[in-house]
């Protein structure tokens, strides 16, 4: 049995500022893709880490476009409810949000229930942002693969954030799919297949190679990674208007930091100065070890 993976999706009609192309055409042509590779490969299913929209609430255009994209594959796309899909990063308020109508009018797109969908000898099971989200617990049945499509915040590395390192993983399961951390990866039997799109200005998104999961589960389970066609960064994105961003935000940062330079003596400072104040993010804290000695 075999499942095509592929991670957050973030469906939008507007292109992002940095990108040069059309974001809604970028979108169909990797849903093309992921049709040829489910025909391809005799899939089951197409199974995504949620984040199907970029916000709870889209355009009718974006509902409507994003309705077809997921008509035309050959096999149900099984999916979670992702922060983006959220109105208040809530469960409670879905039934206002775009993917409960796109649910409604697609056919072929399922939510994930926690109890899980039973495929033969494989059970997939799916727990949506916000639900526990570091709790990777399963029940396990003789001769039955559980797999966990998750929508947790794990990360190659362990960060000060609300995140957990994939090396700190306890688990039952016996294979997870993550999203929402964009960046993609594969740690012994957890998978991180990296965001659908490239959305950001972010030099590591930006010339990020995009890919989906080929996923064989029998005796044992196998996962081959399929990168998908994209096109050149110099293409896709406005890389002249990025630099001159970039160095205005360079500037404006370090403006900032002299501003509470002085107060700076020790890394415990730095990690104390961020917790206080959430707008200091990683990058903020690199230009601290440049021009602040600790």
């Amino acid at each position: 049995m075999k499942f095509l993976l592929i991670g957050d999706i973030h469906a939008r009609s507007k292109t992002p500022h940095a990108r040069q192309d059309n974001i809604q055409e970028v979108l169909a042509n990797k849903f093309s893709q992921v049709e040829e590779l489910a025909l391809k490969h005799g899939v089951t299913a197409v199974i995504t880490t949620g984040d199907l929209f970029d916000k709870a609430r889209v355009s009718n255009e974006t509902l409507l476009f994003t309705s077809e994209c997921i008509a035309k594959l050959p096999c149900v796309i099984y999916s979670i409810i992702g922060n983006h899909d959220m109105i208040g990063n809530s469960n409670e308020n879905y039934k206002l949000t775009s993917l409960h109508i796109l649910e409604k009018i697609t056919e072929n797109l399922v939510l994930i229930p926690a109890t899980g969908v039973r495929f033969e000898n494989v059970v997939i099971y799916g727990n949506n942002y916000g639900n526990n989200n570091f709790i990777l617990t399963g029940q396990k049945v003789k001769g039955v693969k559980d797999i966990l499509v998750t929508h947790s915040m794990i990360t190659e590395s362990a960060t000060m954030f609300d995140s957990i390192s994939v090396q700190d993983v306890k688990t039952n399961y016996d294979f997870i799919i993550t999203g929402h951390n964009h960046s993609k990866f594969l740690y012994k039997n957890i998978y991180n297949p990296g965001a659908l799109l490239r959305l950001t200005a972010g030099k590591e998104d930006r010339e990020r190679a995009v890919e989906v999961g080929l996923l064989t589960v029998d005796v044992d389970i196998t996962l081959e990674k399929i990168l998908l066609k994209i096109s050149d960064v110099e293409e896709t994105f406005d890389l002249e208007q990025i630099i001159k961003k970039e160095k205005i935000l360079d500037a404006a940062m370090i403006d900032k930091l002299n501003s509470v330079v002085s107060n700076i003596s020790t890394v415990q400072d730095v990690f104390n100065l961020v917790l206080k104040n959430k707008d200091y993010n990683k990058d903020i804290i690199e230009l601290f070890k440049k021009y602040v000695d600790i």
